[in-house]
């Protein structure tokens, strides 16, 4: 499953955005998590704009910061149709990735980022799915907190139902003109 992702994903990043398409593919769902502020969340706040969503964690030393800067770089691309849009960072880690240190972390992206987190069970609720796969690898040394997990970037619509898949490294440009055929 995960090859017909990553295999999608990639031809839909180099395609035309297609609007009036949906992904076909059964992914996402409702949750109710904890923001950055300690705020509760509820998926249905969200509802009417396009959701860019990244699952990774806050000590990731390599694809998230690539990740969330793409989705940061794009959301300024878009100038003020990215009010239209809300990037959602989804922690693997709930243990470790409190709302404050979700804050701290995503101080250093776009403003309008949703950070969310919860008890473990509630992110495995929506880890599965999201159909994401994540599990820690490292537990010591310099790497302490080391995951492997799904490096996409998912694409949902106005009405919570899945668009596309985006590959992690994906320029910042071409997010930008794929959520501009959205828009």
């Amino acid at each position: 499953m995960t090859r017909l992702l990553l295999a999608l994903a990639l031809l839909l990043a180099t395609g035309p955005a297609p609007a009036a398409e949906r992904l076909p593919l059964d992914i996402g769902g409702g949750f109710t998590l904890v923001d950055q502020a300690g705020q509760t969340r509820d998926s249905a706040e969200f509802r009417g704009r396009l959701m860019l969503v990244w699952f990774g964690y806050t000590e990731c030393p390599h694809t998230c910061p690539m990740a969330l800067g793409a989705i940061s770089a794009a959301m300024e691309d878009l100038g003020d149709r990215a009010a239209a849009v809300v990037p959602v960072f989804v922690t693997v880690d709930p243990e470790h990735d409190t709302p404050a240190r979700m804050a701290a972390y995503l101080a250093r992206f776009h403003p309008a980022f949703v950070g969310l987190t919860g008890q473990p069970e509630d992110i495995a609720n929506v880890q599965a799915s999201y159909r994401i796969a994540a599990r820690r690898i490292v537990d010591s040394g310099q790497f302490e907190r080391l995951f492997e997990h799904t490096t996409l970037i998912y694409l949902m619509g106005r009405d919570g139902a899945p668009l596309s898949l985006l590959p992690a490294t994906l320029p910042p440009e071409r997010i930008a003109e794929i959520l501009s055929g959205y828009l």
